[in-house]
């Protein structure tokens, strides 16, 4: 009897935890549910909101998300265009958001809640809105120029996502056929050395490009190379400047493949990132040969505009060839360990002074002096020989018909570069093998006299600041 009695008291006893744990689990149960079901809410109706505020306060992001949602404000109610309509709301939803959480809020909103530009589109923006942007410092912009000024921003939803703008000045129904020839421009060239454009948008009657932020263009690396090429040995730095020269002409032979001329290469408008060159600001491009109405200053800069590019005369594809041999030859002469910035000087001191409009440092009104300094200080005798010819002889012609296509550059950069100890082609882009070129026996016989051209009285040219960034003539050997 008495084990009777002891099982029986022990199964009265058992019975109530039993009970108890059943309803813990159960309630446990009720509790993942309604996380899953709040998480529902969160990713069906206020997704975007829940980003917003978890920025603003991670904490609380949750709770005032799903206060949010409950209240019958979705992502469709965003943004709010007044910032009292926001503390107005959260005062009858009874959420404690500081006016600094407030006034973040209302300013993270516009880069979740706008769409952003991509692919290259264009989004025009209404004035009761503001774009998904915000201003990024950087050492070396904002930058001004005639037709707009470029700065940094950065996606406010991404702050990872960086990017150069350029904002276009408005100055009439003119200037707006230029925006739109370059926007077009920007949206049909489709080249790995074409400085990626993602898109445009327009905001109370101003137009924005954005483009890839590059680490500096080719001016400044004239003038201050960066550590990762100077550190590079002399074949290689070699190697590396023959073959920007070649993904150059490679670009602007894509761009005029597509029926375009750029008329302003100069090394501002090169860019470089790492170790990449990339070609930019198509803003002066234009889809045909045109008539200079202008002096050529005011359509791009003037140093490095062909003879043709004169107020009044057509000027076509080969203009731009003119200036890539300006480029080119700027690049020999960095090469070779001469202060880019002395050539400039060299022309300006001894050349003709004819030229006001480029302080009388300009290419075209110099041609006789570049061939002196060409003949004077880059060695033809050495492995560049055939390079050098290609560009004094042809590129820097005076007449645009003696000057060989941009496809044809490439193409004879590429068997040049065969012939050269240093040279091994970076990249995927190759230039085709060119065809026989025709060329005229009467300019020949004025280059190859221009090529005897030395300057008189050398012994006399003022050296100072003649020597280059690199400490030794990186073609040498």
């Amino acid at each position: 009897m008495p084990a009777k009695h002891n099982k029986s008291k022990c199964k009265e006893t058992d019975a109530p935890k039993k009970t108890h744990a059943a309803k813990g689990k159960g309630a446990a149960y009720d509790q993942v549910h309604e996380f899953r079901d709040a998480q529902d809410r969160l990713k069906e109706h206020v997704p975007i909101l829940f980003a917003v505020l978890s920025r603003v306060n991670k904490k609380n992001a949750r709770e005032w998300a799903l206060a949010f949602e409950k209240g019958g404000f979705t992502d469709h109610w965003f943004p709010v265009q007044k910032e009292q309509a926001m503390a107005d709301t959260c005062r009858r939803l009874d959420l404690k958001l500081t006016q600094k959480e407030l006034d973040e809020f209302y300013r993270l909103q516009w880069g979740y809640f706008v769409r952003a530009v991509a692919d290259g589109e264009s989004i025009t923006y209404r004035d009761k809105e503001i774009p998904p942007y915000e201003p990024f410092p950087h050492p070396r912009l904002p930058a001004h120029g005639a037709f707009g000024e470029v700065d940094t921003v950065n996606l406010i939803a991404d702050p990872t996502k960086v990017y150069a703008r350029k904002r276009l000045f408005n100055f009439g129904d003119d200037h707006m056929k230029r925006i739109f020839e370059e926007v077009k421009a920007l949206k049909n060239i489709k080249h790995e050395h074409a400085v990626p454009f993602y898109g445009s948008y327009k905001f109370q009657d101003s137009t924005y490009l954005l483009f890839e932020l590059c680490d500096l263009n080719l001016r400044r690396f004239f003038s201050e190379p960066p550590t990762w090429f100077i550190r590079l040995p002399p074949h290689q730095k070699a190697n590396k400047l023959v073959n920007w020269m070649l993904d150059l002409a490679l670009c602007i032979a894509q761009f005029h493949r597509i029926g375009g001329i750029h008329r302003d290469l100069k090394p501002e408008n090169i860019l470089i990132k790492g170790d990449t060159i990339f070609v930019a600001d198509f803003g002066l491009a234009s889809q045909k040969p045109s008539v200079s109405s202008n002096p050529a200053s005011v359509e791009g800069t003037e140093c490095y505009k062909a003879p043709e590019q004169g107020a009044g005369f057509m000027f076509g594809r080969s203009a731009d060839m003119f200036a890539l041999g300006c480029i080119y030859i700027e690049l020999v002469t960095f090469g070779t360990n001469i202060n880019v910035e002395w050539f400039g000087h060299y022309r300006q001191q001894y050349g003709p002074q004819t030229c006001h409009l480029s302080n009388h440092k300009c290419f075209r009104h110099n041609l006789k002096l570049v061939s002196s300094f060409i003949n004077t200080y880059l060695k033809r005798d050495g492995q560049m020989g055939k390079l050098i010819d290609l560009i004094q002889f042809e590129m820097l012609s005076a007449g645009p018909s003696f000057r060989p296509s941009a496809k044809e550059i490439a193409q004879r950069l590429m068997v040049m570069g065969n012939e050269l100890s240093f040279f091994k082609k970076e990249g995927c882009c190759k230039a085709e093998k060119p065809g026989a070129r025709v060329s005229d026996h009467t300019e020949k016989s004025l280059l190859e006299k221009m090529a005897k051209l030395t300057l008189a009285e050398e012994d006399k040219v003022d050296k100072h600041g003649f020597a280059g960034m690199l400490g030794e003539d990186c073609f040498e050997n």
